[in-house]
């Protein structure tokens, strides 16, 4: 049956209905418990929000609001800020007494705290208003040396300082100061290779423009290096070559003047110094634009090479010769490396031709430790047989024992100039020696060490500074020359020669040598090998271990780089930050990896080549069939389960890779 409906509405009370009180009851498990009564307050409208706060807006109100300290926690705090004032002030008194800045410690320490407290109201800025920092900088009378030492004195510190310092750089930069600027772009120019479109983000806009503004004034050389060193990371190639050419003569004039203070001795060190602090602050090289130039002229005359644009290409290597004599005649190592690397003959076989002048370059690179050089001097004196330089010394220095023919009668009033040349290199006569090109002198100067196991001997003197500086290679070719058995007999040097004997001529005369015509004498006895007394497996196995070091530490260095660059994604860390926290392994890393890590600039030059090398450790580990283990037992390769052993194949040696290339 159908209910029958309210003839009326029912009446609606004038007061609201009781309040039913919740049902209470404890569980004896302890947790309380309230029963789902009707609630009296009324349902949240948009009009009649009630006053409570979400979870979330309370946990943000907590943040901010921070609990009042405790007495031994604001004792704590104050402590802290006496040790960084008192930090800071020491450090700006021992400025002081070098005398690198002009303000005194109690000026220096005000300023800082005046800083700090400017940098509070510009949150998530790198720049403070500029106004107010002049103003800071008027009243304390600091100077751009001081503001300066101020910036690159908190990089070096804790997080904290460091943020400072990076604010007070921007700050410097924005009010105009040129080092500020440089030093900003310098580490993104470095951070760009980690952290690519860096140079293009907003936060460089500026200092690029203000870069931008000091070079074309042409007064400061570094900034025009560096403007150009930018320009060619982007792309911009012809606009990098002219600010390099524009720095050419100022920075010429600076490495002349530093030759001329090096050369007065101690009467100038305080000159000298000055001159050095303008760039040591560089954390790449701006001082040798000589280098960039011919970098990037010979990267252009390889591209036009492969293209087959035969003259373009021959054009670009004539740049970059030039430039390149540039730094040779300022004894930039770099430059004498380049040209005895870019600039070398060959022979028609293809094979690197070893003249004077090669040795000439490759000798004063590796003479400052520049370790490619080193390296690839020590594979000469290691490989090369007799004729130890290949080129025909010119007759104006004949005699000498690297003489083909006799110099022509007309040169005779020399030839007894450089007869006592020679002589007195031997010990044999007192008389002053004649003056010759550096690299003519070579011919009196090469035919020594004359023996294999001298010039063995003299291959690992000149790998000592690539081994300093953790250069790769340089320990796999220590570890393959202690496993030389046989040291080749034709890298003597003939009685002969050393003799200055008629009997060293090859040819009678320049005609004959230029027509091929050889004196016809009958041919001489092979020399043959000679024990190498210095041949240590042993030795060479730990020399090798290193390559396996080496390995590992290129490993985990790119895990800690994608880490980082993980976090640089999030914006917790700089590019360049990146790159220290991957060159610094944590201490529980063996100090055995850790040590390839220890001259990044030095890691760059082998890095690209790790898998080669560990492919000729592996080779050798076959071949002598060790297992490699690390310092504490650990397996790092075993033998036999890669490639196969090949026991019956003779192992490939200098000596026997050298007679079959016909040296």
């Amino acid at each position: 049956m159908l209910q029958r409906t309210l003839g009326r509405s029912l009446p609606i009370p004038s007061t609201p209905p009781p309040v039913l009180q919740c049902t209470i009851c404890t569980c004896r498990c302890g947790t309380v418990l309230r029963s789902n009564g009707p609630r009296t307050e009324q349902r949240r409208t948009k009009g009649g929000l009630s006053a409570r706060r979400a979870p979330t807006t309370l946990r943000q109100a907590q943040r901010m609001e921070p609990l009042p300290l405790s007495p031994a926690q604001v004792r704590l705090r104050d402590e802290a800020a006496e040790r960084d004032k008192s930090k800071h002030y020491r450090s700006i008194q021992q400025l002081y007494a070098d005398g690198q800045v002009s303000m005194t410690p109690d000026a220096g320490v005000e300023f800082l705290n005046e800083f700090a407290t400017l940098t509070a109201g510009v949150k998530g800025k790198n720049v403070v208003d500029v106004a107010k920092f002049k103003g800071l900088v008027k009243e304390y009378e600091l100077g751009a040396r001081d503001l300066w030492a101020l910036a690159f004195m908190l990089l070096r510190w804790v997080e904290e300082d460091r943020a400072l310092g990076k604010k007070l750089l921007f700050t410097l930069s924005a009010a105009g100061h040129e080092e500020a600027t440089m030093r900003i772009l310098n580490h993104a120019l470095l951070g760009n290779k980690t952290q690519p479109n860096l140079l293009r983000s907003s936060e460089v806009l500026y200092a690029r423009g203000h870069l931008r503004e000091i070079a074309r004034k042409g007064e400061n050389y570094r900034a025009m290096v560096l403007e150009g060193k930018i320009a060619y990371e982007l792309g911009d190639d012809d606009y990098a070559i002219q600010m390099w050419e524009q720095a050419m003569d100022a920075s010429v004039a600076v490495s002349e003047e530093e030759a001329s203070l090096k050369a007065q001795g101690t009467t100038k060190t305080t000159e000298l110094r000055a001159l050095h602090r303008r760039t040591e602050r560089d954390l790449s090289e701006l001082s040798s634009p000589w280098i960039e130039l011919t970098m990037i002229h010979y990267e252009r005359y390889a591209r036009h090479w492969q293209r087959n644009g035969f003259a373009l290409a021959l054009a670009e290597r004539e740049k970059a010769r030039k430039a390149n004599e540039i730094g040779c005649g300022q004894d930039d190592p770099t430059s004498h490396y380049h040209a005895a690397e870019f600039f070398k003959d060959y022979n028609n076989d293809g094979s690197v031709k070893h003249t004077s002048s090669w040795l000439y370059h490759m000798t004063k690179a590796a003479a400052t430790s520049h370790v490619k050089a080193a390296h690839g001097l020590a594979e000469f004196y290691a490989s090369s047989g007799w004729k130890y330089i290949e080129d025909e010394p010119p007759d104006h220095v004949k005699p000498t024992p690297f003489d083909s023919y006799p110099a022509p009668s007309s040169t005779t009033g020399s030839e007894s100039n450089n007869l006592s040349s020679w002589r007195s290199l031997l010990g044999l006569d007192v008389s002053a020696p004649v003056q010759l090109d550096p690299k003519e002198s070579m011919f009196n100067t090469a035919a020594f060490p004359s023996t294999p196991i001298a010039r063995w001997k003299l291959a690992i003197r000149w790998l000592e500074p690539a081994i300093a500086y953790m250069y790769a290679p340089s320990y796999l070719l220590t570890a393959k020359m202690l496993l030389e058995k046989d040291l080749w007999g034709q890298a003597h040097a003939p009685g002969a020669a050393l003799k200055l004997s008629p009997d060293r001529y090859t040819f009678a005369s320049k005609e004959d040598y230029e027509a091929n015509r050889p004196i016809e004498r009958p041919a001489e006895p092979v020399r043959p090998d000679e024990p190498n007394p210095a041949y240590s497996p042993s030795e060479a196995q730990d020399w090798l271990r290193n390559i396996f070091y080496a390995a590992e530490a290129c490993k985990r260095r790119q895990e800690y780089l994608r880490h980082a660059q993980a976090v640089i994604r999030k914006e917790h860390i700089t590019s360049g930050e990146a790159e220290d926290f991957a060159d610094h392994l944590p201490e529980d890393v063996s100090v055995h990896v850790r040590k390839w890590l220890q001259f990044p600039y030095v890691r760059e030059m082998w890095e690209g080549d790790i898998d080669g090398l560990l492919k000729e450790a592996k080779e050798i580990c076959e071949r002598e069939g060790w297992d490699m283990y690390n310092e504490v037992g650990g397996l790092m390769y075993r033998h036999g389960l890669g490639q196969q052993r090949g026991g019956d194949t003779p192992p490939v040696t200098l000596a026997s890779a050298m007679a079959r290339s016909g040296r």
